[in-house]
C-alpha cells in the first residue's frame, strides 16, 4: 500500500550520506523533480532525534537568546568503511568522511539554528589513516579489491559564517586518535543559555547558581521521530516536509565549499 501510494502521488525520496552527491548533481535532481511535479526530500534521520527536536523548539522560543556560535562534530576513532572498497576511493565515491557523516552533523546544526545561509566558508581535509591501512571500522559490505586506493578524506574541518553573523565550526573524522570511539554533538552558544542538541542538555545561569539541565523537554515538531512517517504524513496532508530541497542544496554547497577551500588554501565566498 505504501509503495502504491508513492507511485500514485509521485514522491521522490532521496537518501544522502552513502556517497558524495555534489551541488551540480543535487541541483539536477531538484530540477528534474520540479519539472516532473514530484516531491523531493532527503533522508536526514538525525533531524528527527527526540533531543534535537526538543532543543530546536527551545531555540525557536528564544530560550537561548542570540546564538552567536555553534560547533557541529561527528568524531569516530576507528570508523572507516571497509578498506580496499569503493567507499575510500575519490574517483568512485567522490569524497570521504566530510560527505558521509559531515553532511549529517552540519545539517542538524543548521536545522536547529534555523539558518542555512552561509556567507563564507574555510576548510581543511586530511588523509592520515586509511592510506596507511589504519582506522577501519566494523561496517561496509563491499568486497575488497587490492587495486582500489584509499585517497579520500578521513578527517575534515570547516569554519562557516552565516548571514546573521553566527559562526559555525564543523569537525568530522572516520579515524583519529581520540578518547571516545564515537561522538556526535551539536553545541550551541547563546546569550541566555547554551545547549547540546544531540544529548539534549541545557546550560544557563539560574537563581541558585549555574544550572546543567539533562534531558530537556520541548515541543517536538515531529514527535513520531521518523523520516518515513514525515514524508508519508506529508503526502497525506498532515505534516510539513521536514527536509526541503532548498535546505539540502545549501548544505551541500557548504560541504563543496569546504572541499574547495581545502584544495585552494583560501576562504570561499558564497552568494
Amino acid at each position: 500500500m505504501v509503495m502504491l501510494a508513492l507511485l500514485v502521488v509521485g514522491l521522490l525520496f532521496f537518501q544522502v550520506g552513502r556517497a558524495a552527491v555534489f551541488s551540480t548533481e543535487a541541483q539536477t535532481a531538484a530540477d528534474a523533480a520540479a519539472k516532473a511535479g514530484k516531491i523531493l526530500t532527503l533522508g536526514m534521520n538525525q533531524r528527527f532525534v527526540k533531543s534535537v527536536q526538543n532543543v530546536k523548539s527551545l531555540v525557536q522560543k528564544g530560550a537561548l537568546g542570540e546564538i552567536y556560535h555553534a560547533k557541529a562534530s561527528w568524531m569516530r576513532r576507528s570508523g572507516i568503511p571497509r578498506l580496499g572498497t569503493w567507499f575510500g576511493n575519490r574517483a568512485l565515491a567522490g569524497g570521504g568522511c566530510l560527505n558521509d557523516i559531515g553532511v549529517h552533523a552540519l545539517d542538524v546544526c543548521l536545522y536547529v539554528l534555523g539558518n542555512f545561509d552561509a556567507v563564507t566558508v574555510s576548510g581543511s581535509t586530511y588523509t592520515k589513516f586509511g592510506n596507511r591501512g589504519l582506522g577501519e571500522g566494523g561496517w561496509g559490505q563491499s568486497d575488497r579489491n587490492p587495486d582500489i586506493v584509499f585517497d579520500v578524506d578521513d578527517f575534515a574541518s570547516g569554519f562557516i559564517r552565516l548571514s546573521n553573523g553566527c559562526s559555525v565550526t564543523l569537525d568530522v573524522s572516520w579515524a583519529a586518535h581520540a578518547e571516545e570511539s564515537n561522538r556526535a554533538e551539536v553545541e550551541l552558544y547563546g546569550t541566555e543559555a547554551g545547549a547540546h542538541a544531540m544529548s539534549g542538555k541545557l546550560f544557563r545561569f539560574g537563581s541558585e547558581g549555574y544550572e546543567v539541565i539533562q534531558n530537556v523537554n520541548g515541543d517536538a515538531a515531529f514527535p513520531h521521530g521518523d523520516r518515513f512517517h514525515n514524508f508519508i504524513n506529508h503526502l497525506l496532508g498532515k505534516e510539513e516536509l521536514c527536509v526541503t530541497v532548498e535546505q539540502a542544496l545549501k548544505v551541500q554547497r557548504i560541504l563543496d565549499a569546504i572541499a574547495e577551500s581545502a584544495a585552494c588554501g583560501r576562504e570561499v565566498q558564497l552568494s
